[in-house]
């Protein structure tokens, strides 16, 4: 069910950012967009916690593999934000999927990761000009996680076991924005934002450095986002770091 849901919001999700995303122009008098669609080149690690007899008692211990998942991978981020003169919206696509095989002293381990993030936020900006000054946003981020490892473990003794993660929670978030122009053509944004609810929490950060066209910007900047989920008594860290690209279309 959780699953049946997650797929009918990122629909909705894409159904709004290829509706908004027509082309530069004015959507309306009292209402300005940007839709950019970026391409992020992060470092991606996860750290993996598991009890070791499955069943979540404490005697047999717990199996820990730190980087079971260490790679340099592409993920797509869409962004798509609605603003007047002071309040305005704000929601963001992040989608990233990799596998990997990794060594360790005790098993040997095989991943599967897909996850989608979408974050939803009412933004309000204290600056008279769009776009521009301090803002702040709050609204929900929504996580939705495939997550699949093979273990096996380099003791005979030790029975080869498959941990299947699929769930989707949903946190409050909160955080701020500043955005500015210097010289002709150039800008830069930067904003940090953090969540709790369904998650152990999460925290983002990003710095983006703007040249403006006639009509949009292109965008370059670095983005970092950590989280933390406890799965069926698991422990997964995710840890996102790097570079991204990308066009802001305004209209």
């Amino acid at each position: 069910m959780n699953r049946l849901k997650s797929k009918l919001r990122l629909t909705a999700t894409a159904t709004l950012i290829a509706c908004a995303g027509s082309g530069p122009a004015r959507a309306a008098k009292d209402i300005d967009w940007i839709v950019a669609p970026y391409l992020w080149l992060p470092t991606i690690t996860v750290d993996f916690e598991t009890p070791r007899d499955g069943d979540g008692s404490g005697g047999a211990g717990e199996d820990t593999f730190p980087d079971i998942l260490d790679e340099l991978d592409g993920a797509f981020l869409g962004y798509v934000e609605a603003q007047g003169d002071h309040w305005g919206g704000s929601m963001n696509l992040l989608y990233l999927g990799l596998e990997s095989d990794e060594p360790f002293e005790i098993a040997l381990t095989s991943s599967d990761l897909d996850t989608t993030i979408v974050d939803a936020a009412v933004v309000y900006s204290f600056d008279r000009e769009r776009f521009q000054g301090f803002e702040l946003y709050g609204g929900l981020r929504y996580v939705d996680i495939g997550y699949e490892a093979g273990i096996d473990f380099t003791n005979p003794a030790l029975a080869s076991r498959t941990v299947d993660i699929r769930d989707s929670y949903a946190d409050f978030l909160l955080g701020a924005r500043w955005r500015d122009d210097f010289g002709k053509r150039w800008g830069y944004a930067l904003e940090a934002d953090a969540s709790t609810g369904g998650t152990e929490g999460t925290f983002s950060t990003c710095a983006r450095l703007l040249y403006h066209m006639k009509k949009g910007a292109w965008a370059f900047g670095w983005r970092y986002l950590e989280g933390e989920i406890d799965p069926d008594r698991s422990k997964l860290d995710i840890e996102l770091n790097g570079a991204l690209v990308g066009y802001a279309f305004e209209f």
